[in-house]
């Protein structure tokens, strides 16, 4: 089967302007304590711009920008501008949007499981 540029383009433009609901409902199953941040006018208005900041930031492609998205609900918006998150970004060894996504990924997991460590230290003190 061969599709036509026309095709391709009424394709892409179906998924672009169906991301944001897509997005809500995935992070409404998966985060359920962001269901008030993402209810109503103003949940996908907020879900917009956190997308905006992901394109900004140069993630282009859906899944690169729902990680992005997703960590910035379980993080706080501004969490990219953490020292954490702005290295990952600026690292020359990430090349691809897609190896930041990964690159901001980890260093979000490291650091959460570095302060579960912290926690559980000072716990058993």
């Amino acid at each position: 089967m061969r599709m036509r540029a026309s095709q391709v383009l009424a394709l892409q433009s179906h998924f672009e302007s169906t991301f944001t609901h897509r997005l809500k409902v995935f992070l409404a199953e998966r985060l359920p304590e962001a269901r008030g941040a993402l209810a109503g006018e103003e949940g996908l208005a907020r879900l917009e711009a956190r997308i905006s900041v992901a394109r900004s930031l140069g993630f282009r492609g859906e899944r690169d920008a729902c990680k992005y998205v997703t960590l910035s609900f379980l993080l706080g918006e501004d969490f990219h501008e953490a020292h954490w998150a702005a290295a990952a970004l600026v690292d020359p060894r990430h090349r691809t949007p897609t190896d930041r996504a990964e690159a901001l990924w980890n260093a979000a997991k490291q650091r959460e499981l570095d302060e579960f460590t912290t926690e559980s230290v000072r716990a058993s003190d």
